[in-house]
C-alpha cells in the first residue's frame, strides 16, 4: 500500500472528531518559537501551549504530540482535542510539525515499517532538541515528559521512545507500531504505554502486515514488545470494563487488557471493536489519553 494512502487531511479528521466545544484561545498561550539557541529548532520552529494556571516555581508535564502523514500539529490538536482539558490538567502542551514531502504533506521519519513516505530527517535529534527546548523556557517535570501520536506520528512515537526511552515516562499511540527487528530498539525499560487500534484499521492492519515493502508489527504484538521489556509476565487482564473511544460506533466499543505484574511500569492494549484508522474521537477521548499518562510519571 502506497504511504500517500495515508492522507488523513485536516478536514476528514475534523469531521470525525470531538463534540466538545472549542476552548477559548485567550486561555491559552499559543506562539510558533521560544527563541531557541539549538538549531535545530531555530530551523523548524514548533507550536506549543500553556495552561492558564501554569507556576513557574512548580514542575509541570509535557505532552509531545505527533501528527499523522499528511496532518500537521495544529490539526492533529484540533482532532485529538487537547485545548479542552488542557487547562483543568494543567500540562504543557508542544505539537511540532514534521518535513513536507514532495507532495508538500508533513511526515516523520520514524524509520520503521509503514513509517518513511519521505526521505531520511533525523526527527529523534529534532524532537529531542523541542523537548529540551520546552524544558530551558518551562519548568518541565522530568518525570513527567509522554508522548502521544497517530498513525505515521504513532510509529514516530515508538522509534523516539525506541530511541530515548530515558527521557519518557509514558507513550500513547493511535493506530501506529514498533519495530518487527526488537534489535533496532536498543531503549524501553521502564516505560509505560498504551497502544490503541482498531481492529477494522484497513490502513495499518490491527493483525500487521506490509506496507512499502516493510513488514510491521501487529497491535498485540507490538504492546508485547514493551511488555517484555518492561519485565511484564506475558499474562493479561481482561476485567477493565470496556470505554467509548469511537463515537460512530455503538455502545462502550473499546476493550482495555493489561498486561499485570510489570515492575514500575503499565502496558495496556485499547482495541477499538470494530474502528478504522481515523476514528470519530468522543468528547471523553483528551480525558481518556490524560488520565493513563498522569497515572504514569517516570519511576
Amino acid at each position: 500500500m502506497d504511504m500517500r494512502l495515508l492522507t488523513c487531511l485536516v478536514g476528514a479528521l475534523a469531521a470525525c472528531g470531538s463534540n466538545s466545544p472549542v476552548a477559548n484561545p485567550m486561555d491559552l498561550a499559543v506562539a510558533t518559537d521560544l527563541a531557541a539557541s539549538n538549531p535545530l529548532v531555530a530551523a523548524r520552529p514548533y507550536q506549543y501551549e500553556v495552561p492558564s494556571n501554569y507556576d513557574s516555581s512548580h514542575p509541570t508535564p509535557l505532552i509531545l504530540l505527533l501528527h499523522a502523514y499528511s496532518l500537521d500539529g495544529a490539526g492533529q490538536n484540533t482532532y485529538f482535542g487537547f485545548d479542552h482539558i488542557i487547562n483543568q490538567a494543567g500540562f504543557l502542551l508542544a505539537y511540532p510539525d514534521g518535513t513536507l514531502d514532495k507532495h508538500s504533506f508533513h511526515y516523520w521519519y520514524a524509520a520503521n515499517a509503514g513509517a518513511t513516505p519521505g526521505a531520511y530527517v533525523d526527527d529523534v535529534a529534532y524532537l529531542t532538541a523541542v523537548i529540551d527546548d520546552m524544558s530551558a523556557h518551562y519548568n518541565v517535570d522530568p518525570q513527567r515528559i509522554y508522548v502521544v501520536g497517530h498513525s505515521n506520528g504513532a510509529f514516530m512515537a515508538h522509534h523516539l521512545a525506541c530511541r530515548i526511552g530515558d527521557r519518557l515516562a509514558a507513550v500513547l499511540t493511535l493506530a501506529g507500531e514498533n519495530w518487527v527487528d526488537p534489535a533496532e530498539c536498543p531503549a524501553g525499560a521502564g516505560l509505560s504505554l498504551a497502544d490503541v487500534h482498531g481492529d477494522a484499521d484497513g490502513t495499518i492492519n490491527y493483525n500487521g502486515g506490509t506496507l512499502e515493502g516493510l513488514d510491521y508489527l501487529g497491535a498485540r504484538a507490538s504492546t508485547q514488545v514493551w511488555a517484555a521489556r518492561g519485565g511484564c509476565p506475558m499474562t493479561t487482564d481482561t476485567s477493565a470494563p470496556p470505554i467509548n473511544v469511537d463515537s460512530s460506533l455503538p455502545g462502550n466499543e473499546t476493550a482495555i487488557e493489561r498486561w499485570t505484574g510489570c515492575p514500575n511500569v503499565d502496558v495496556e492494549l485499547w482495541t477499538v471493536h470494530g474502528g478504522d484508522h481515523i476514528p470519530a474521537l468522543t468528547a471523553q477521548w483528551p480525558t481518556q489519553v490524560w488520565n493513563f499518562l498522569s497515572a504514569h510519571p517516570k519511576s
